[in-house]
């Protein structure tokens, strides 16, 4: 039984991994954004929240807390900011690699967001 539950916990994983993969196919290649200072400081809080609920609330949860498919809870998870990186970028368990589907710079950022969630 539990190796169902686990079977069909990364079909979904990849099933969203693909999807959010067309969904960038299909706005086409991003060119990176010209620099100036609002660039260099980063994005507001609210833009990184928007990357994080477009990629990972899906399964995380809006708060972190959902643990869909053996998600993580992120306002419990010891990681620190460059630990998340690796973990966004790599994936882990039934949870997907983003390191083709985000830039580096929103990598950092969704790692910059879910911070903030330990916090609450």
């Amino acid at each position: 039984m539990s190796r169902i539950i686990f079977r069909v916990a990364i079909a979904i994983s990849l099933c969203i991994g693909w999807s959010c993969t067309k969904k960038q196919a299909d706005h086409g290649p991003t060119s990176p954004p010209p620099p100036d200072t609002a660039v260099a400081q980063g994005p507001a809080i609210h833009d990184r929240q928007e990357l994080y609920e477009s990629k990972c609330s899906v399964c995380h949860g809006g708060d972190g807390t959902a643990g869909i498919g053996g998600a993580a809870n992120l306002q419990r998870t010891p990681l620190d900011t460059v630990a998340i990186q690796r973990v966004v970028a790599g994936g882990r368990n039934a949870m997907p690699a983003f390191k083709t589907i985000l830039s580096e710079m929103e990598i950092r950022d969704v790692a910059r967001y879910i911070e903030t969630l330990k916090n609450k």
